[in-house]
This record gives structure tokens, sequence and C-alpha cells, in this order.
């Protein structure tokens, strides 16, 4: 038995971490069982990548909550199209918990059908990449013969007596919108607040597509570790770089953080950072902004999860990107506009 930890402080540790065993032991194996309660957007595109590019040779996975909590329409699309790829593939099978929410987190690794190591504990498939996950985790790593040889069964009683194939199941609703990262949702008489305070002076940021930075900032640089994994950049990542004419504008905020509000009633927090002021992003994580507008095109059917964002997406958006100031020098606004 091993011991795998966060390494967070003030609690840090020398204790292994889930992923960097998780790709060691994926390494080993020719089939990976995967029960969890919860997936998110860049787990199943973490999956996909390293399924096609035979980091993991075969998947049977099962999402044990959503389908009582709900997908946003994104994840349900990710899910989805990570199962059609499976079954055309023939390199494994998505499920979902039909009979009760599965909060458990089993990761089991074998070889010629042969269980030979597992991961069990409190992580969820939900936080992969280049960043490190928001919660503190532990987890064992569980080598004995019986009782991975039992988890592995556990696994496929699951599977077959309450759960359905992910094909076969059709959420009734979606949930309203993705969770966004470091953005809070307001109370709406604290959101007329600061929206009856704004200003004459809006700068428009216009919205682009180019291949490796604005919208998708995401598909820069990844990292692939020895064993062939591909860790990438969470797909919400996005930044505007606002041209020189915009930023050179009297009242634009130059080289400053502020908070921002959304047409929508979101609050986060921004900077704006680089020669003349140009990358636009927000402060801690670029999935937040980024988040706030890829979940707008998906939403509309226009983008999806995982794709680029292209001039032909954008022109059928018909949207810039509008900044207004506020009385507040502090916190300024954030509408998504019709050209």
């Amino acid at each position: 038995m091993k011991l795998l930890l966060s390494n967070k402080r003030p609690l840090a540790t020398k204790e292994s971490r889930f992923f960097d065993v998780f790709e060691c032991n994926c390494a080993s194996a020719d089939s990976l069982l995967i029960s969890t309660g919860y997936v998110s957007i860049d787990s199943i595109l973490y999956l996909r990548r390293n399924i096609e590019n035979g980091a993991i040779s075969n998947l049977d996975l099962i999402i044990g909550m959503q389908g009582f909590d709900g997908f946003t329409r994104s994840q349900y699309e990710a899910s989805a199209d990570l199962a059609q790829y499976l079954r055309e593939s023939g390199k494994g099978v998505v499920s979902i918990s039909a009979a009760f929410p599965y909060h458990g987190k089993i990761y089991c690794f074998q070889k010629h059908g042969n269980p030979f190591a597992a991961i069990l504990g409190s992580s969820n498939l939900t936080s992969v990449g280049l960043k490190d996950p928001l919660n503190y985790e532990a987890d064992i790593l569980l080598e004995d013969q019986e009782v991975v040889s039992r988890l592995s069964k556990f696994h496929g009683e699951l599977k077959q007596k309450s759960c359905k194939p992910f094909y076969e199941w059709k959420p009734k609703s979606f949930l309203e919108t993705l969770k966004i990262p470091g953005a809070k949702k307001l109370a709406p008489k604290e959101f007329f607040d600061f929206w009856r305070r704004r200003t004459d002076c809006t700068f428009t940021l216009p919205l682009k597509a180019e291949a490796k930075s604005n919208l998708n900032a995401s598909f820069g640089k990844g990292r692939e570790n020895r064993n062939g994994f591909v860790r990438e950049r969470p797909w919400l990542e996005a930044e505007i770089i606002v041209p020189i004419e915009i930023t050179a504008m009297p009242g634009y905020p130059k080289l400053s953080e502020f908070k921002v509000v959304t047409e929508d009633g979101y609050s986060f927090f921004c900077k704006t950072s680089g020669a003349y002021s140009k990358n636009f992003r927000s402060k801690d994580d670029l999935s937040t902004l980024g988040g706030w507008i890829k979940d707008k095109l998906v939403n509309v059917g226009l983008l999806k999860v995982g794709s680029l964002v292209t001039e032909d997406i954008l022109k059928k958006f018909n949207k810039e990107l509008r900044l207004i100031k506020t009385e507040n020098p502090d916190v300024w606004l954030l509408e998504l506009k019709e050209i």
C-alpha cells in the first residue's frame, strides 16, 4: 500500500501524487477500469487524447453522480463524444449509474485481464492537465492481488447491475451553465447596483481565433511525460489580445487589476498586462474568462467541446466583447454585444 497526497501548502508533502501514479500504472496496463463520481471537460479530453495516442489502451469508464446531479451541455457533449469514439474504435465503453448515485472513486489497472493495481480514495476524475487540483486529495495505491481482484469484480457488478451504456441515456435537461472557475454568481440586487453605475466610457475588444492564442490559448504546448501521457492546458483557457489602437485610448485600464461584472450576473477579477497592456485576461486562471465565453459558444451550438474556435464560428456568433467603465475605478462591466 502506498499513500498518495496532494502537495499543497501549508500541508506540503513528499508523498507521490495521484496523477503521477495513475499515469505510471496506465503505462503497464492494457486495460483501465474507472468508476468515479464526476468528470470534467478537461478530464474527458485528457482521456480521449491519451487513448488516441496509445498511452491508454482500453477504457471502461463509469460516471456515478452526474446522472442525478446533472451535466452542463458542455460536459454531456464531451462525455457523449468519448463514448462514441470508444464504441466505434473498439477501445472501451462509457457507462452511467442509473440505479443510484455512485460516489466512489476507484481506478483499477489490468494486464491480460488480470488486475495488478488499483487506486482508491478521494480523487474524482475532474482536475487534470497542467494545473494542480483546487482540493487537497488523499488516495492509496493498492497492489495486493486479492484486494485489487475484488475491486475489479466490484466494477463489473456495478456496471452490470446499476448502470446504462452512456449512448442509451439522455438527460432530461442541462444545468444552466458551466461552473466557471474563480467566478461568483451575484445576487440580483448586487448585480443591478453595479450595472446602474455604468458610464459612457466603453472599449470594444474584438474576439479572435488565432491557432494558439486568444480564444485558442489552450492549444499552446502542453507537457508529455516519459510514459507518453500528454497533459494539455485546460480547454477553457482563453485571453483577449487587444490592438494597440484600443489600449492607447484615454481611460483604458493599463497594467492594472480590477473586478468585472458580466451581463449575466457573474463577477471575477481580470487584469491587463504585457506590452502596451495588450493582454486582457482573468487574473488567477485563464479558464475564468475563457469559460465564460466558450460556454456561450457551446450552448448556442456553434462550438464543439475540445475544438478550436474558428473565424467562421465567430462570424456566426456575431458578437464582440465590450468593457464598460463604472463610477468605481476598480469595477468594470463586461458584455457580449451583437456586432
